[in-house]
């Protein structure tokens, strides 16, 4: 769930009980015209945002916390490793996650996710394009791999688009292209 502080990684619980804020998400307009959708989400997270389980409670990895940034099994050993493999390609951390799965020998894989509009097709950008490849880093496979988040993402970019007709002058136009 989203609703952590930004300074201390310390979760907040709405100040109302769970069932009053039941009753105003499930009766305002989002729910009235996407019943099924609405009613899933808050199946999906009406308990989540309330919890008050030690690992929910602070964000951080594996028992210490919680994160969407790093798959449940990541360790802070993990996290080194893979901003180490990043800095050695000169991949910036922000926009990416990492997912590590574990073979049957026990031997770590990790995948790199950057987030994105495009998937692995070429672009115009072939600096990032040249990176979507394996490699081996400190005796462990990475996999760089792009379009993580890309239908959300997709609609954030049309959206700008629109954006643009409103803006005061050809400076915020350029900040919105």
């Amino acid at each position: 769930m989203g609703n952590y502080k930004s300074f201390g990684d310390t979760k907040f619980v709405p100040n109302l009980p769970k069932e009053k804020l039941e009753r105003v998400i499930l009766g305002s307009e989002a729910a009235q015209q996407h019943p099924e959708e609405v009613r899933g989400l808050w199946q999906t997270c009406g308990e989540l945002m309330f919890s008050l389980e030690p690992r929910l409670r602070h964000l951080g990895l594996g028992k210490e916390g919680i994160t969407t940034y790093f798959s449940g099994n990541c360790t802070m050993e993990d996290a080194k490793l893979a901003q180490d493999f990043l800095d050695s390609q000169n991949l910036s951390a922000y926009n990416t996650r990492l997912f590590k799965e574990v073979d049957g020998e026990g031997k770590p894989h990790y995948e790199v996710r950057l987030a994105s509009v495009l998937g692995s097709e070429p672009s115009l950008d072939s600096e990032v394009t040249s990176k979507l490849k394996s490699y081996e880093f400190r005796g462990s496979p990475f996999q760089v791999t792009r379009g993580d988040y890309a239908p959300i993402l997709q609609k954030v970019v049309e959206q700008l688009e629109k954006a643009k007709a409103y803006a005061a002058n050809s400076h915020q136009g350029q900040m919105l292209a």
